[in-house]
């Protein structure tokens, strides 16, 4: 039986300038985006990608 492991990883993507569409500013005071990247472990191939505005929470 082969395994997949999945990572799962969020962070802060930094942007200039507060006008853009989507983004927000985090609870560090940074203006961005705060991307979620659901990846296999083994490849790094990227399963799911999901552009969230700064504000998000880390849960």
């Amino acid at each position: 039986m082969e395994e997949a492991l999945i990572d799962v990883d969020g962070t802060i993507a930094k942007t200039y300038g507060e006008c853009k569409e989507g983004i927000d500013v985090s609870y560090k005071g940074i203006w961005g985006h705060a991307p979620l990247v659901i990846s296999l472990g083994n490849t790094k191939e990227v399963l799911y990608l999901v552009n969230r505005p700064g504000n998000r929470p880390s849960r």
